[in-house]
């Protein structure tokens, strides 16, 4: 079972445990490529943040829509610290 502890806004997969596939291919996306995500048994999809201003890529996952930002938000904010399951929607 991979899971992730909600910690910020966005989502980081370094902290992702117990997934090393889904760590790698979540880190390898594309800037701004979409990829649909289940955290904690909620579907939303995230997006690939862009290069920082040190030209650097950004290897964190913000949500790609305002449904899944207004939920993810909302999961910052009430639940933070908790530990979730986190798992890839097949495309």
């Amino acid at each position: 079972m991979s899971t992730i502890r909600i910690e910020d806004v966005c989502i980081w997969p370094s902290h992702i445990e117990g997934n090393e596939p889904l760590k790698n291919a979540l880190l390898g996306l594309a800037e701004n490529e979409i990829v649909v995500l289940t955290l904690g048994g909620k579907t939303a999809a995230f997006m690939k943040m862009k290069q920082g201003k040190n030209k650097h890529p950004t290897p964190g996952l913000k949500p790609a829509c305002d449904a899944s930002k207004d939920w993810w938000h909302q999961q910052f904010k009430e639940r933070k610290g908790e530990v979730i399951t986190i798992a890839m929607v097949d495309p």
